[in-house]
């Protein structure tokens, strides 16, 4: 609210500069009029405005702590609520509220003062308005229909002044101000609002002006309006005599009408609203965009690695298609119920992209349209892979019923964040549950997509419970069997250390074929650039270590499958000395590839000496024999990559992983992380500190000094006692937090800096709610004596947890009704939430709290109270 509040101000403050120094002085009267109400009105709209082609990310700084800073010291605060709290009102309301009251206080005491003015006055029915004579008096005003004067006006020339009040009736003037005073109680706090309502009653009065000007003799009417009247002070009435006015009336009555080319000033607006248009439109990036996934690599590091796989693949299938269709089929299983990691994405999106841009090649030959395929030759990056990541999560959330019809009638489906995201064409579809469809909501479901379906209807299904909205789109198809790609007319490649050479059948080879072979053989025997040569049909491939064998005899190692399965999706993982009789073989292997690593992880001298930390990631290869090979690293020092292969290459021999009930080479991924002690590292023998974090409260030399600890014995304990007394002092558990069962523990992190001066605050919690609370707290920590290190004053950073914990059974409560009146957008997630609650009471009756159904319903209770506590807590923001 305050954001939008401030652009409000701002984009009225542009448009009153444009006004006062491009448009005011012209005599183009009504078109002033029209721009000052619009532009008001245009400033109050235009923050809600999101133009589509105007967006652009903005992305947000995210600065992070080192995990070893969190929780470094040992006590945590609890906090209890207490059983009952007495009603409070966020002080920024109170001011808001308290504000609008006054103002509307005033505004109906002005009104009061105009209706005593008409009854203690003699009023008059006119034809045309309403006259009423004020006794003893010289006023001179018009409010709607009524026109106020003074009996002391009446006694002297007073025709032209009726004359001019009339116009402010005709021209309805009075509505411009009684806009601009109800404006003013919701904008009290707005200065810009009291000088929009002051530059329309101004130009009220050249606008009346200008019209008696047509018909009276301006000499004798400027000889009236050079005479000073009293009048009434009240913002929203019209006064013909107002002292300061008169002479900007006089000089704009002498003031030759303004040219009518001059009306192109007010195209000024065009850029200006435009610029506002995408300043409206521009929008953070979202959590999924800002925070990016730990890479292993960049996006061009890792299009180039995974490019070479495939033209390796292509090459030895013989065809795009081959390749393609063998890629997509060992990991369609994959995909179904898992997300990708990054590589396999880049692999499946590259993949995609070569293929369909050699559809696209062909089509365009054919003279086919290829709009349609445009997006499947999008290159990879890691922002569609976090958008990959957010539509999987959101497909896992699906009803496992509902996931099959998709997939049964080649749909897609996107999670939505609002109502802006839906499609131009689409059936609403409202269920009670997107997790769990009832039968009539399946078959419900299934007629509306059986129907678009079957009709060919270019409409999409947004199905929604009030928490969750989905989109669920046609799929777009393109005939591929007419486009079939040439295949690779190369017989031999050279990649690496490896010669492939491809044939027409690798078990019945020609004779050409065979001495092409013995050819190539002896290459490699006379080569210090090859030791290995791969002979492929496409369907299998035979693979011969040619360092080691001799000239005149060929040994064909072993005929395999074409490609390497990943750890992830493998039928059955390498099995890790002492997992044979593991049940989970997958979960025991990882974990006894980390203990080996633990056990026999050394932090070279060399390394710790100049300071040298980071991670070395590393990728080998569990062969068909269950040996460990092609070992491949990349780290931040060839120190630290030497360690990690020296603990890879003691892993002992495994039993080979199968697929297909053959055994197949497995690549499994691990990144090993160095990491010093200490933040303090040692150069040349000076200790270099981290400016930028500080030195660690439970490490620095002199702890920062709390106001009273001055002469305490051991100041830095006395430090943690007073953070702790301050805490508990000024805690208010969050009525709304209360309501909604939220509790749990607020890590927090803030530095006390060079100056004392509390900064920097970071939280982790279960709940905005929490999180803001406990953040209100620390905003009231005083300044202290800042920490000394080596002499110097230093940044501190000091953790301590915060734990809110509610007395008895209140979590299992259900939501009271005053939570869903104060927040009535979330309403719909409330009564979700009281359902959820009334079944765990009634599943508790027959079961135990242990139950997995019970379980499963408290993990989606709990993530519900987040959903709505945060969006609370950002409603208050």
């Amino acid at each position: 609210m305050i954001q939008y509040a401030l652009e409000c101000i701002g984009f009225q403050l542009l448009f009153l500069i444009i006004y006062d120094f491009f448009l005011k002085r012209e005599t183009f009267f009504q078109w002033n009029r029209v721009y000052l109400i619009g532009t008001y009105i245009l400033s109050m709209v235009l923050p809600w405005i999101k133009i589509e082609a105007l967006k652009t990310n903005v992305p947000k700084a995210v600065v992070v702590y080192p995990e070893y800073l969190w929780n470094t010291n040992a006590t945590e605060v609890v906090l209890t609520a207490p059983v009952a709290e007495s009603f409070e009102l966020p002080w920024k309301s109170v001011v808001l509220f308290g504000g609008m009251a006054l103002a509307l206080m005033i505004f109906l005491y002005k009104l009061y003062q105009i209706q005593q003015l008409k009854q203690k006055g003699e009023v008059r029915y006119l034809p045309h308005f309403t006259r009423v004579i004020i006794q003893n008096s010289e006023v001179a005003f018009s409010f709607f229909k009524s026109i106020f004067l003074g009996d002391k006006v009446i006694s002297k020339e007073h025709e032209s002044i009726i004359q001019h009040e009339l116009v402010h009736i005709k021209q309805g003037h009075s509505y411009d101000l009684v806009f601009f005073e109800l404006l003013r109680i919701a904008n009290w706090f707005n200065p810009l609002v009291y000088i929009y309502q002051n530059r329309i009653s101004e130009l009220h009065e050249f606008i009346a002006d200008a019209q008696v000007a047509k018909t009276h003799k301006k000499e004798q009417y400027q000889l009236l309006l050079s005479q000073v009247f009293q009048t009434q002070h009240i913002s929203f009435i019209n006064p013909f005599f107002k002292t300061s006015l008169i002479k900007k009336r006089i000089v704009m009555l002498q003031k030759s009408k303004s040219k009518k080319i001059f009306q192109l000033k007010y195209l000024v607006l065009v850029p200006l609203v435009l610029g506002m248009l995408i300043y409206t439109s521009a929008a953070p990036e979202s959590s999924l965009d800002a925070i990016d996934i730990v890479q292993d690599e960049d996006d061009a590091a890792l299009i180039k690695k995974i490019q070479a796989e495939i033209d390796q693949e292509v090459f030895e299938f013989g065809s795009v298609i081959t390749a393609y269709t063998n890629y997509y089929m060992m990991t369609k299983k994959s995909e179904l119920d898992s997300i990708m990691t990054k590589e396999h994405f880049f692999k499946s999106e590259l993949y995609s992209k070569i293929y369909y841009d050699s559809l696209i090649e062909k089509m365009k030959e054919a003279g086919e349209k290829v709009e349609n395929l445009i997006v499947k030759t999008i290159a990879p990056s890691t922002q569609r892979y976090n958008e990959y990541i957010k539509y999987r999560q959101a497909f896992l959330i699906l009803d496992d019923n509902l996931k099959i019809s998709i997939s049964a009638y080649s749909h897609d489906v996107i999670l939505m964040e609002s109502e802006n995201d839906y499609p131009e064409k689409y059936t609403l579809v409202k269920v009670k549950d997107v997790k769990d469809l009832t039968g009539d909501e399946i078959r419900e479901f299934n007629g509306i997509i059986d129907d678009i379906s079957k009709n060919h209807k270019l409409e999409s299904i947004v199905l929604t419970d009030g928490v969750y909205s989905f989109n669920i789109y046609q799929k777009k198809f393109v005939r591929v069997e007419e486009y079939e790609v040439k295949e690779v007319q190369e017989t031999i490649t050279r990649n690496g250390n490896t010669i492939t050479y491809r044939v027409v059948d690798v078990q019945n080879m020609t004779t050409e074929e065979k001495s092409k072979q013995q050819e190539l053989l002896d290459e490699i025997l006379n080569s210090d650039t090859y030791d290995t040569l791969v002979i492929t049909d496409g369907k299998m491939k035979t693979i011969i270590g040619g360092k080691t064998v001799p000239n005149d005899e060929v040994v064909v190692s072993e005929i395999e499958g074409m490609i390497d399965v990943p750890f992830s999706v493998i039928d059955e993982v390498p099995v890790f000395p002492g997992c044979e009789n593991a049940s989970d073989k997958r979960a025991c292997f990882q974990e006894s590839i980390y203990k080996h690593i633990s056990k026999n992880f050394r932090y070279p001298q060399e390394a710790q000496d100049k300071g040298i930390q980071g991670k070395v990631n590393l990728m080998f290869v569990i062969d068909e024999r269950g040996n460990i090979g092609n070992l491949k690293m990349r780290g931040p020092s060839e120190i630290l990559e030497k360690e990690a292969a020296r603990i890879i290459s003691l892993l002992p021999k495994m039993t080979a992983g199968k697929q297909r009930g053959k055994n197949v080479r497995v690549p499994f991924s691990i990144p090993i992380t160095f990491k010093m002690e200490s933040k303090l590292q040692v150069i040349d023998e000076k200790i270099v500190l981290d400016d930028k974090l500080g030195i660690p409260f439970s490490t620095v030399e002199e702890a920062p000094i709390y106001p009273g600890c001055e002469n305490a014995s051991d100041k830095r304990a006395c430090f943690q006692e007073s953070i702790y007394k301050h805490i508990s002092k000024n805690f208010r558990y969050p009525q709304e937090a209360q309501d909604l069962g939220i509790q749990g523990k607020v890590n927090t992190m803030f530095v006390i800096g060079k100056d004392g001066v509390i900064n920097d605050i970071r939280l982790r919690g279960p709940s905005k709610l929490l999180e803001e609370e406990t953040k209100r707290i620390l905003l009231l920590l005083p300044n202290m004596k800042p920490g000394i290190q080596r002499g110097k004053e230093v940044n501190v950073p000091f953790s301590v947890p915060v734990t809110f914990k509610l007395q008895s059974e209140k979590e299992l409560d259900l939501i009271p009704e005053s939570l869903i009146s104060n927040y009535p957008n979330e309403s719909i997630a409330i009564d979700k939430l009281n359902t959820l609650l009334k079944e765990r009471g009634r599943l508790l009756k027959t079961s135990k709290p242990s139950n997995s159904i019970i379980q499963n319903l408290d993990n989606e209770i709990n993530a519900l109270r987040t959903v709505i506590g945060n969006s609370i807590a950002e409603s208050k923001n």
